[in-house]
């Protein structure tokens, strides 16, 4: 207990052993800790904790440097309030990671301390693979490189764009909303969801959305659930229900009177 629940990135999950077992890493009055061991990491005076899934767990301090989950300095100079400033994608095929971070506005990886090439970032996301995209100040959708993949985009709604595999090779499109419609960037269609507020997937072909009026649809548009609070970007996530990849939507519906 004593979380802030208003903090959109105070807890993450991330894989402990290699036959997956997992654990949450949380802040706790600045202090990142873990659930399996209940005691701190070694961060302090944290903002926000990320992970991609596996075993890597980032964290920005509320001075903006990002810190590894000992409290090790990776950078220095993010802004410790966006919640979309950093994440981690794979590097390697053996499972190499790297911190993609947007920093004065350009985007930079860990592992290199150097710029990729985007420019003008908001916000930053991947799909835990070697896909990375951005979306600029300026609404555009570009990969890390800075291309434009489209334009139209609102780079102050976190839940803007989320990456989803479209083969069984690894292939991935972004989904993206745009005037309140769901395009994939391979096809850059439509998908058939409208009056979106919010896409999410889970780094798989799941994808779904949060409509304006509080709906839980796929990407065509078919209502799952509806209630939900559509301002709330963690209201909804996809998780795994067999080992042959079926996948259910977790999602919070708001009380009635």
């Amino acid at each position: 207990s004593g979380l802030d629940p208003s903090n959109m990135r105070v807890t993450a999950i991330a894989k402990t052993t290699n036959d997956g077992g997992t654990a949450v890493f949380y802040i706790k009055d600045g202090d990142l800790y873990r659930s399996d061991t209940g005691k701190k990491t070694g961060a302090t005076g944290v903002a926000q904790v990320f992970t991609d899934g596996t075993g890597s767990v980032y964290a920005v301090t509320k001075s903006g440097d990002l810190v590894d989950s000992g409290g090790g300095v990776v950078a220095s100079g993010l802004s410790s309030s966006n919640t979309r400033v950093a994440a981690i994608a794979k590097t390697t095929n053996d499972g190499g990671t790297a911190v993609f971070y947007i920093k004065e506005g350009d985007l930079y990886r860990s592992d290199t301390g150097k710029k990729t090439g985007a420019t003008n970032v908001a916000q930053v996301f991947t799909d835990g693979t070697g896909s990375v995209y951005a979306v600029t100040k300026s609404g555009d959708l570009v990969d890390s490189g800075g291309s434009v993949v489209d334009s139209g985009l609102d780079s102050s709604n976190t839940r803007v764009a989320a990456n989803a595999k479209t083969t069984n090779d690894g292939g991935t499109a972004i989904f993206y909303v745009k005037d309140g419609n769901i395009y994939r960037s391979d096809t850059k269609k439509k998908t058939g969801a409208t009056n979106v507020s919010q896409v999410f997937t889970d780094g798989t072909g799941s994808v779904y959305a949060v409509t304006k009026s509080g709906d839980l649809v796929n990407s065509g548009g078919s209502v799952a659930g509806s209630g939900l609070k559509a301002g709330n970007p963690r209201v909804a996530a996809i998780a795994p229900t067999s080992n042959d990849g079926d996948t259910a939507v977790y999602y919070i519906k708001e009380a009635t009177c």
